[in-house]
């Protein structure tokens, strides 16, 4: 008896979506990165590569943002950094605080009471002597990086010690359009979806930041060397993946057999081929550790997560970026090692500027934290969490000079040393507000205040209400 040949098992897609054929399309259906072209007959991946790959490679260039949007860094400081002990909170009236005891600073380094206690360099004033969070930033800082840098502070309460505080605003602004050359979204160095340990308003999965691991994942993913070995595919999905590259490749090569090779070129830049390959020759163009720059200012550091997450974020090949700095929880440390975090946190925002600088490019960071800290009375021990004494920051960097302010502080603290609650701030007990003030002042320093109604969280600042959140002019 004649038996019935087997038709072979057509790879299942999702209904909603076309079948991919291009590295895009199975990275939105959830597959390895570059898979398809992983698996191409081999002859055409060695002609194509060799043939092209000089002219590929010149994409990778860096590049401004199309609509002008400049880079945009996330710096999320988890556990409730102290803020409000380095920078000089000043009250609704512009004064300075009869007390600043419970935030960090004795009575004898009162600005008001003696001489050379505050440091204007940044615009938002700082702890002249006290803020280890400054001595970390001008560690690392050239005097033009210094004297081109402006920071601008936001008053608020936030949750202690979780992830649930909506403050990042990394979705927001690759949302408008701060989208990479190469990779569209940007990237984190921390599993959340904002890449950082805060989350965010906008949790449009589209817009969601790859996350990095270490400096030569992003490299390893677009080079594809190991893809079929992850640990995150199983047999199932190996099967489907190599039973769809395989009838792609199959099609192509009945197409190719009859052609000579200038044609078979021209076929391969019509298909999904190129665009693959575009990524694969821009793999080491996105190598934050193979440049001197990098490895300059982040030393040792240079293959780590954040140095990868900051490098191409400046460079324009990915969207915005955000790394995480763990053991901000200071309650129940004592004061050397609250200080040592405290410069660790200044150090890492005085490398993105002085890296800015380097490279030519313009720049902002968002400091973000989850809650903060109350100190001992007339000390710099940390006692008690304390979200109440809580600040977020802005900070930008540009070539052409400093960028210009309005002010240099958004709401403000009581005389009680905590944030001030009053209906004339009406984003101090929100988060989510405060991700899209820092939004605003992003779009504001981008010149695209444009962008801002479409793409900002409803409902949360009015037109009344944005001349009184904006720091930059």
């Amino acid at each position: 008896m004649k038996k019935e040949k087997k038709k072979p098992v057509e790879p299942k897609w999702d209904p909603d979506h076309p079948k991919p054929v291009t590295r895009r399309q199975f990275m939105a259906q959830g597959l390895a990165s570059g898979l398809a072209i992983s698996m191409t007959p081999s002859i055409l991946y060695s002609m194509f590569r060799s043939e092209i790959a000089a002219a590929q490679t010149a994409s990778c260039s860096p590049i401004a943002n199309p609509l002008g949007l400049i880079p945009l860094i996330v710096q999320d400081m988890v556990g409730g950094i102290s803020l409000s002990s380095n920078f000089l909170v000043k009250d609704a009236g512009g004064a300075y605080l009869s007390s600043y005891s419970f935030l960090g600073i004795p009575s004898g380094n009162h600005p008001n009471s003696a001489a050379n206690q505050v440091d204007s360099s940044f615009g938002a004033p700082m702890h002249a002597t006290l803020s280890r969070f400054l001595a970390g930033m001008k560690s690392v800082m050239s005097t033009e990086a210094i004297a081109n840098t402006r920071i601008m502070t936001v008053c608020h309460t936030s949750q202690d010690d979780t992830n649930v505080n909506p403050l990042s605003p990394l979705i927001l602004a690759t949302k408008a359009g701060s989208q990479g050359s190469v990779l569209k979204q940007g990237l984190g160095s921390f599993s959340a979806p904002a890449g950082g340990n805060s989350g965010s308003p906008a949790l449009d999965a589209a817009f969601r930041p790859l996350i990095v691991n270490s400096g030569d994942t992003l490299v390893k993913a677009l080079k594809m060397g190991e893809a079929l070995n992850a640990n995150t595919f199983n047999t199932a999905a190996k099967l489907k993946i190599a039973n769809a590259a395989k009838n792609l490749s199959t099609g192509q090569l009945a197409r190719f057999q009859n052609m000579d090779q200038g044609a078979q070129f021209r076929a391969l830049l019509e298909t999904g081929y190129a665009k693959n390959l575009d990524l694969i020759n821009c793999a080491e163009s996105l190598n934050a550790a193979a440049n001197p720059n990098v490895t300059s200012v982040y030393a040792n550091e240079a293959s780590s997560a954040k140095a990868s997450v900051v490098f191409n974020a400046l460079q324009g090949f990915t969207g915005p970026g955000a790394y995480a700095i763990t053991g901000c929880d200071y309650h129940g440390r004592t004061q050397a090692e609250s200080d040592a975090k405290d410069f660790e946190a200044g150090v890492e925002l005085g490398r993105v500027l002085e890296l800015a600088r380097r490279l030519g490019k313009p720049v902002a960071v968002a400091g973000i934290s989850d809650g903060a800290i109350a100190f001992a009375s007339g000390t710099r021990t940390p006692q008690s969490d304390a979200g109440v004494k809580g600040m977020s920051f802005l900070a930008c960097y540009k070539p052409s000079g400093p960028p210009a302010m309005t002010r240099n502080q958004i709401g403000a603290f009581t005389q009680g040393q905590g944030v001030d609650m009053s209906s004339a701030f009406f984003f101090a007990q929100s988060p989510t507000a405060v991700a899209n003030i820092l939004f605003a002042n992003y779009l504001k320093l981008s010149n695209r205040m444009d962008l801002l109604t479409a793409n900002m969280t409803p409902g949360t600042i009015t037109d009344a209400q944005l001349p009184g959140i904006l720091g930059f002019a």
